[in-house]
């Protein structure tokens, strides 16, 4: 069992159907030549951000202040939206373990706004799940990133004995609500050797269906 492309469009409505995209590896300076071309700054501007970062990422916080600027200085509109769906999309379903900084690969995703839509966000969302899942599953990773969100209320809805629950109060059996807003954040005090025995002693009655 484990989350389907299915779970994601009900939990998220992020949309399956479109093109898959797959990321690849650029150079600091293809960076730097990206972001001068799409998101409206300079070459040194951009090179300072990517130089600090020591690789090819830049802050959450930079690319708010470049979707600031583009917006209320020079009315660069589409290089301001860019900026703010990268941030965006930098810290829901596709972080990393840093929370605070975006990596540059999902960068050429927004070079044609009016394609954005053709692309199916809950595959990008799900992969890049499965591959954190994946590095948490060694005993050597300490923390889990990707979008938490998805893995949270997917156990949520699954898992119903599984610690308890903050419901928002939203009825999310409309299908005009995706269903992970039924749920908001509550802070839990159940370690994990707690919850080992009451997976273990799951039986099938014990799993919730949504689909």
């Amino acid at each position: 069992m484990t989350i389907t492309l299915d779970d994601v469009a009900c939990l998220l409505h992020l949309p399956v159907r479109g093109d898959f995209y797959t990321p690849i590896s650029v150079t600091m300076e293809e960076v730097v030549a990206l972001a001068a071309e799409l998101l409206g700054v300079t070459y040194e501007f951009a090179f300072e951000e990517t130089s600090q970062q020591r690789g090819e990422y830049f802050t959450q916080q930079w690319l708010y202040e470049c979707y600031q600027r583009n917006v209320n200085l020079y009315g660069r509109f589409d290089c301001a939206a860019r900026a703010y769906m990268l941030m965006l999309v930098g810290c829901t379903i596709c972080t990393d373990k840093s929370y605070t900084r975006v990596d540059a690969k999902w960068l050429p995703m927004f070079t044609n706004l009016s394609a954005c839509h053709r692309f199916s966000w809950a595959s990008v969302a799900l992969v890049c799940l499965y591959d954190n899942l994946n590095d948490a599953s060694n005993f050597t990773t300490k923390s889990l990133t990707g979008y938490a969100t998805l893995l949270q209320c997917w156990i949520h809805e699954y898992f119903p004995s599984l610690g308890r629950r903050a419901e928002s109060g939203l009825s999310c059996d409309d299908p005009g609500f995706p269903r992970a807003m039924r749920w908001k954040y509550k802070q839990g005090k159940t370690k994990l050797p707690e919850y080992r025995p009451v997976i273990s002693s799951s039986i099938p009655c014990d799993i919730f269906c949504i689909i």
